[in-house]
């Protein structure tokens, strides 16, 4: 990979992070606080970032099928640990802003 191509994927990758704590923060209600709902919303966005884009780039072609089965499968335990690091830091806000 090239300079900007290893820039841009840490970029596109940090600023899932902040689309982690949100789907987070969206389902929480339903599914209550907690590390479960956590991991729920980190294997939500696994689904739809790793798997799905990884098994588009490999049925393209674009990619040895051995690095994307890593990614994928790194993705599996990478996101929800991220997600429950997420759900540790994130604070529900009451009240209003006024």
């Amino acid at each position: 990979f090239t300079a900007v191509q290893m820039v841009s994927f840490s970029v596109i990758t940090f600023l899932l992070g902040p689309v982690l704590i949100w789907l987070y923060a969206a389902i929480r209600p339903r599914f209550g606080p907690g590390p479960k709902t956590a991991v729920f919303a980190g294997l939500a966005l696994w689904l739809i970032a790793w798997l799905l884009v990884g098994a588009s780039f490999i049925t393209a072609g674009m990619y040895p099928m051995s690095l994307m089965v890593t990614s994928i499968i790194w993705g599996l335990f990478e996101v929800p640990i991220e997600a429950t690091a997420g759900d540790w830091l994130y604070q529900e806000s009451y009240g209003s802003a006024d």
